[in-house]
């Protein structure tokens, strides 16, 4: 029997029953806007990304939320980086799914037990379509016909697949052995988010798109971005050993596989000229996420 009482996991199972229980008590629109395009798509996560601080890695959450990190029991010195980017996650995910409709923003007391029933099903789908793309190897099956909480408290297969997620975010996601007070988010995090959002977009507006062909997309990002780096510390002509030992930890976070990595070892080692480089995805949001990046470097 699988047991959800592990000494290191379960947070992400309890999140995300408390993320249900506020789901069921929003009684009327939660005044975040939908973003019906990308242009929109890029809006609402650059305000929401740069509000709670995982656009420049340096996660911010409320009082009341750093309480629950204990509550829930999430890892120490990392538990604020992964509820920001769960948070985003969803909160983002979420407005794909709820269109403008002439009922909305008319304020309502009453509880619809089919508005409950529908936000449940459209986390459900979320988290289904987050689980595919953070841990693409994977070939989980849900039943989808039973009710989300339910499979949150009793389902196995969902509690080893929210067990391998969470393993697979503190992996990706979060730096190890950072000593300050609070935690710092993986610079690559947002690559992941923005196209983990992305691709889940296309998924419930039926484009099916290939997981492959989106992970391979953000694999590229994350060598320009090494890249971009390269040619900034490049533009002085030489590379000093400190930077050299930059370079280093900063491929060791891409998370890209060895030989990926070792390519770039190889290429940072030679001069890299500005007009070498270029977004392979035009987004006005990733050129300004890596013009953020480049200040703080």
């Amino acid at each position: 029997m699988f047991s959800f009482a592990t000494s290191n996991s379960g947070w992400l199972r309890r999140y995300l029953l408390d993320s249900l229980q506020q789901l069921h008590a929003q009684t009327h629109p939660s005044g975040v806007a939908e973003p019906s395009g990308l242009e929109e798509l890029h809006g609402l996560l650059h305000r929401t990304a740069k509000q709670n601080g995982l656009l420049m890695g340096c996660p911010v959450l409320e009082e009341s939320r750093y309480r629950q990190l204990e509550t829930f029991h999430f890892p120490e010195k990392s538990g604020d980086a992964l509820m920001v980017y769960l948070d985003t996650l969803i909160e983002v995910g979420l407005s794909f799914l709820n269109p403008p409709s002439p009922s909305r923003g008319r304020p309502s007391h009453k509880i619809d037990p089919a508005e409950i029933q529908k936000k449940e099903r459209d986390l459900f789908r979320l988290i289904r379509l987050f689980i595919r793309y953070h841990l693409p190897r994977s070939h989980y099956r849900f039943h989808e016909t039973v009710p989300f909480q339910e499979l949150l408290e009793e389902d196995e297969t969902l509690a080893r697949a929210l067990v391998q997620l969470e393993e697979a975010l503190v992996e990706k996601i979060t730096l190890k052995g950072y000593s300050s007070e609070g935690s710092r988010l993986n610079l690559f995090a947002f690559l992941q988010l923005y196209c983990c959002l992305k691709w889940t977009r296309e998924m419930l507006s039926d484009q099916a798109p290939s997981l492959e062909t989106m992970i391979q997309n953000e694999y590229r990002l994350r060598e320009e971005l090494i890249l971009s780096f390269a040619a900034l510390i490049w533009a002085d002509g030489q590379v000093t050993e400190v930077e050299d030992q930059v370079f280093s930890q900063y491929i060791e976070l891409t998370g890209l596989p060895e030989s990926f990595q070792e390519e770039l070892r190889k290429r940072v080692k030679t001069p890299v000229g500005i007009e070498e480089l270029s977004l392979s995805v035009p987004s006005p949001l990733l050129k300004h996420f890596l013009l953020e990046q480049m200040i703080l470097l």
